[in-house]
């Protein structure tokens, strides 16, 4: 998995790759376990770029400093088995996002459903609402849109990291960031 976490400064520029379907189609072929995505487009934002390891861009982006400098994709999904090291700092429970628990970790929004962790980033100008309503229209590959149902919960070790390192109900936090 991915994570660009806080800076989310991963690429120079992004582009539209070519057969996103096509991309789709062979994830959810290989895919072992449920694979999260905002579908092919989310609020006019395109799907442009589908990784295997499960990382979703919609929109794209271009550097202010030009091909040299990082450009943040407006929004981002990224699956992964969900990890929470015994380092973890600065990581907040917030409201459960469609029956199970989320967190505000790295300047995202992290999901937790089975043993994966699904994390969400969006743009400067989108704040922990927008967020949320991306973690509601989370949805399976290759599952039609509307799939709104509970998502399934997290394994009983990761719900007791989940509220040992970013705290046991929403409001609560983890160890803070030393300074």
């Amino acid at each position: 998995m991915v994570l660009c976490l806080a800076a989310m400064g991963c690429s120079q520029r992004s582009e539209v790759q070519d057969d996103i379907p096509g991309r789709l189609h062979a994830l959810a072929a290989r895919a072992t376990h449920p694979v999260y995505f905002l579908g092919e487009s989310y609020q006019g934002k395109n799907l442009t770029e589908v990784d295997n390891d499960g990382t979703f861009v919609y929109g794209t982006c271009e550097s202010e400093w030009g091909d040299e400098g990082p450009c943040t994709p407006p929004t981002q999904v990224q699956n992964g088995v969900a990890f929470l090291p015994a380092a973890t700092r600065g990581c907040a429970r917030v409201r459960d996002v469609r029956g199970v628990p989320a967190a505000s970790f790295g300047g995202g929004l992290a999901v937790f459903t089975g043993n994966l962790m699904v994390q969400i980033f969006g743009d400067e100008t989108e704040d922990e609402g927008d967020l949320r309503k991306m973690g509601d229209a989370l949805r399976p590959i290759p599952r039609p849109a509307g799939s709104t149902r509970p998502l399934p919960g997290p394994t009983n070790s990761i719900l007791r990291d989940i509220n040992k390192r970013c705290g046991a109900k929403p409001g609560g936090h983890g160890p803070t960031i030393e300074k």
